[in-house]
């Protein structure tokens, strides 16, 4: 069905469970998406979507953030508690001005440094930090 979208530039499919995410890769007109909250772990398709500004992953499975390597348009993603633990890709997105971290965790020293160079870069960045009230 997504096939028959190709200008589609804004696609929200949050909240899915069990879904075949490879064939977003045919959207290339795809400008914003969205897949938090569900079940996607693997976001290679990014790499077929050379227009895409906004990407929002959170909550979601993802482990590995290498898709995003030198993603030429990619200005904010929202990351808030993957599984993700190697976060360095994020510093070879030259057009990043916006990243959204931690969650569950605390941010490990590898993950905090990278942050602070993504900081040192003008790359604004928010960590939210769980908070448990009894």
């Amino acid at each position: 069905a997504l096939k028959n979208l190709p200008n589609l530039t804004v696609l929200h499919a949050q909240d899915l469970d069990r879904v075949d995410y490879a064939p977003i890769a045919a959207l290339t007109q795809l400008e914003e998406l969205v897949v938090g909250k569900s079940d996607v772990a693997d976001i290679g398709f990014v790499r077929s979507l050379p227009r895409l500004k906004r990407l929002s992953i959170e909550y979601s499975e993802v482990k590995d953030l290498s898709p995003l390597i030198g993603h030429p348009s990619l200005q904010v993603l929202d990351a808030i508690s993957i599984e993700a633990q190697d976060f360095t890709p994020l510093l070879s997105i030259p057009t990043l001005k916006k990243v959204s971290v931690g969650g569950t965790e605390s941010l490990t020293e590898a993950q905090q440094d990278v942050v602070e160079r993504l900081k040192a870069k003008g790359v604004e960045v928010e960590e939210l930090e769980l908070v448990i009230v009894c």
